[in-house]
């Protein structure tokens, strides 16, 4: 009942296709505000609509003009459906005389980006128009045609393969921002400004950037800039580490908390980061899953790094995630130990000397560089580049894999886990 209401006029497509899948994180960030979504037309004056706080709109101009919190520059291209683009023998002269779809809301879609592009559009077969952008997207994945697109409505669809964009997207001018009427502005309001400043340039998953690149004509511009993107996925602690892990030429880890984060499942990565405490938002805990998962790259890298890890019996015998969470984690333990450049070995409970108890640890050597040894705990990690207390870290190392099962040996006992779980 406290709650301050914020009321929020955007187009219908936009609210659709982009503001509403995102808005659930923000309703949980920000509890103390009720957000109320009204519709408006593409070209409505925001300023001149008497009962709302602030609209998302499409907005022309440089620069930043009062009373607009600019969210992303916008970006067009044609897109259809992947059967329609082979059909047309992906032939981009064919595919601009293809069937042209049209929206009322946004009639000059077509003209601006030809413009942009400086592209001279010709005849095209047949022209359709709709009454809203949704509608003739969606007539597009129909295979009706053509239609243009600003890459926001229709990125996760390009990136999965259910819509083609072989022509690229263009930016074209206007950009999306958060207008303000005069006299309007509240705290929940800058909040909300804020929160959409962040969606619009959130970090982008590894597999995203490598698809982007592609359809936005990018030239490798954005995969270049892929490995240090990546790294936005980790905690502030552990991103100078990633780097050097992922060009680790030898790599040995001894643990004793969670299993680690090479040989984990995303099902298991989430369940491990969904318990952290202070609680994760959605959008974080999926961030950081992205980019353990984008660790893993290191275990089928070519030439292949030489990988051992050894496991305290406490890891697997700790329920993190349902059953089926575990099971699937003891199937790919055993799956990575199968792998010819890779030991797993299990330290068990009974055994009545264990070298590791001063806690977990990673040994690494990247080339060109002498052995280094990592810790971490309680966001908190050390990287240790001195070379008497390394070669004590790994003697401890060689200790504990003698006192632990055999690799051969620890598969059984993973085998048997899986069969209890």
């Amino acid at each position: 009942s406290n709650a301050e209401e914020l009321r929020i006029a955007c187009h219908g497509t936009l609210a659709i296709r982009w503001l509403i899948p995102r808005l659930n994180d923000f309703v949980e960030r920000h509890p103390d505000v009720r957000l109320q979504l009204r519709e408006m037309a593409g070209d409505a004056e925001v300023e001149a609509m008497p009962d709302i706080d602030a609209g998302l709109q499409v907005r022309g101009g440089a620069g930043d003009p009062a009373g607009q919190t600019v969210i992303c520059d916008n970006w067009y291209g044609p897109v259809l459906t992947p059967a329609r683009w082979s059909a047309l023998g992906e032939d981009p002269d064919r595919l601009l005389r293809e069937t042209r779809l049209h929206t009322r809301t946004w009639p000059q879609a077509w003209a601006n980006w030809a413009k942009a592009g400086r592209t001279v559009l010709p005849a095209a077969e047949a022209e359709r128009e709709f009454d809203h952008f949704s509608h003739a997207l969606q007539a597009a994945a129909g295979g009706l045609g053509v239609a243009m697109a600003p890459w926001i409505f229709v990125a996760e669809d390009v990136i999965a393969g259910q819509l083609a964009a072989p022509l690229g997207f263009i930016k074209v001018p206007g950009r999306l921002a958060l207008v303000r009427p005069p006299g309007r502005g509240s705290e929940a309001l800058d909040r909300f400004a804020d929160w959409l400043v962040e969606q619009g340039r959130r970090i982008a998953r590894p597999q995203f950037v490598e698809a982007a690149d592609t359809v936005l004509d990018a030239g490798g511009v954005l995969l270049a800039a892929k490995d240090e993107l990546a790294k936005a996925f980790y905690p502030a602690f552990f991103r100078d580490f990633a780097g050097l892990e992922a060009e680790a030429l030898e790599l040995y880890v001894y643990d004793t908390h969670v299993i680690n984060g090479l040989l984990q499942t995303e099902d298991y990565a989430r369940a491990t980061f969904t318990m952290w405490r202070p609680l994760l938002d959605e959008e974080t805990i999926e961030q950081r899953v992205a980019g353990r998962v984008a660790r893993q790259e290191l275990l089928t890298r070519k030439p292949a790094p030489t990988l051992g890890f050894v496991l305290d019996e406490a890891v697997l015998r700790r329920h993190v995630g349902d059953g089926e969470v575990m099971r699937g984690q003891f199937r790919r333990i055993l799956e990575v130990g199968r792998m010819r450049n890779v030991e797993i070995q299990v330290m068990r409970f009974d055994r009545p000397d264990n070298a590791g108890l001063a806690g977990p640890f990673t040994l690494l050597t990247v080339k060109g560089r002498k052995q280094m040894a990592y810790l971490e705990g309680q966001e908190r990690a050390t990287l240790i580049a001195d070379t008497e207390e390394v070669r004590t870290i790994a003697l401890r190392y060689g200790i504990i894999r003698a006192q632990a099962l055999t690799p051969s040996e620890s598969m059984i006992f993973v085998e048997k886990l899986l069969g209890e779980a």
